[in-house]
């Protein structure tokens, strides 16, 4: 009888997690540029952007940062052969991780922290959302493609090593 190798049903695991965050990533970039590029000067707008991307983040992405963290680490260990493509990436993954983290998630959580205690101006609001928003835009958006990409020229590999055994 034929059954699914267990890296298979952890690789899938895995692009559940990866689908997630990238839906959730892409309403993130709405929701930090809705009040600068859309709605202008409505402080209302500003106000929601803060409390939305501090509670997605907190209570969705993190958990979801996390299944892909999990996943991919415990698909290393199912691995044959670490590659060297696997390395590369390894180290696009953690350096994604790494600018998601100190350049969004901490700064999402002080913006909101500041704002809560009124401690911020308008002005440095607005400089913070900038450094949020640009400061990950570029370099995460980077790294983290390219782990997508060569993750998914990894799978499509595994897979017809699979189906044909000639790879």
């Amino acid at each position: 009888m034929f059954s699914i190798p267990l890296i298979n049903v952890v690789a899938l695991c895995h692009f559940f997690f990866i689908s997630a965050f990238l839906g959730l990533y892409a309403a993130e970039v709405i929701i930090e540029s809705y009040p600068y590029y859309f709605k202008k000067n409505d402080e209302r707008a500003l106000e929601s952007t803060i409390y939305l991307h501090y509670w997605i983040d907190n209570l969705v992405e993190l958990p979801v940062f996390l299944g892909i963290i999990i996943t991919g680490i415990w698909m290393t260990f199912l691995i044959d052969k670490i590659t060297p493509l696997h390395v590369i990436k390894i180290v696009c993954v953690v350096l994604a991780v790494s600018i998601g983290f100190i350049f969004c998630f901490l700064n999402v959580n002080k913006r909101y922290r500041l704002f809560k205690k009124g401690q911020i101006s308008k002005k440095q609001l607005n400089r913070k959302a900038k450094t949020i928003f640009y400061s990950v835009l570029f370099p995460f958006n980077l790294f983290f493609f390219a782990a997508l990409f060569i993750g998914v020229w990894l799978a499509y590999h595994r897979v017809l090593d699979l189906i044909y055994g000639i790879y």
